[in-house]
């Protein structure tokens, strides 16, 4: 599957309904957070360029290694989709709240980054690339007083911490492997900044759920600009 995800994957979103391909983000009405989202496996589609002669490199770094260094560039990747989807919803005329627009833009340009970093430090170890299939966001925002920014900040803020727990098992494989350099690699590069986009957009849902829609959501989206 796009994240190689087990049936047991879980993380935590919005009330609303959402379809990534096969995986379902749902919630009852009754309750104001957290649902449980699923991603059921699949057969991934890749692609691999395979080298004409073996990578010098390679032996360096290991197999599993090496898996979880392609699972987590798609995870970027994905993430990246539903950030510029995001992007074109709150740019529509019909909805028109720039600061969010231009938030999610910059969001996705940054994740799509942290994807191609991924796959770079693959090939500078002498791994092999693998680009998998991406489950392509369709987001649908039911009418509802609560407001449309607060929806997107619930599961953006569902889905930077599903993209921390993917970091960690990459760190995790890198301790397995007894492999130094990659447990740096994601020490420095990514853990910090994701610790603080988590803590960023949980501000922002607090907020948004104090000011509620209407003039509040306004406000808010202005205090972006």
């Amino acid at each position: 599957a796009a994240f190689r995800a087990r049936s047991n994957d879980t993380f935590t979103g919005p009330r609303l309904r959402r379809r990534f391909g096969s995986a379902r983000i749902s919630c009852s009405s009754s309750t104001p957070a957290i649902p449980v989202v699923h991603f059921p496996p699949r057969a991934p589609l890749t692609c691999v360029l395979a080298s004409p002669t073996p990578s010098l490199l390679v032996l360096s770094l290991d197999p599993k290694c090496e898996d979880v260094l392609n699972t987590q560039a798609n995870i970027e990747m994905t993430v990246s989709m539903v950030y510029l989807a995001l992007h074109h919803h709150f740019a529509a005329d019909a909805v028109s709240l720039p600061g969010l627009a231009a938030h999610f833009l910059k969001e996705s340009e940054e994740e799509r980054a942290h994807s191609m970093k991924f796959m770079e430090y693959q090939t500078l170890r002498g791994g092999s690339v693998q680009l998998q299939s991406i489950m392509m966001p369709k987001i649908e925002f039911p009418d509802s007083p609560r407001g449309d920014a607060l929806y997107a900040m619930e599961l953006s803020l569902a889905l930077e911490k599903l993209n921390y727990e993917k970091l960690l098992e990459v760190h995790a494989a890198g301790e397995a492997a007894g492999d130094s350099q990659l447990m740096d690699f994601v020490e420095s590069e990514f853990l910090e900044d994701q610790l603080n986009s988590i803590k960023e957009i949980s501000d922002w849902v607090t907020q948004l759920r104090r000011v509620g829609d209407g003039q509040g959501e306004f406000l808010f989206d202005q205090s972006l600009l």
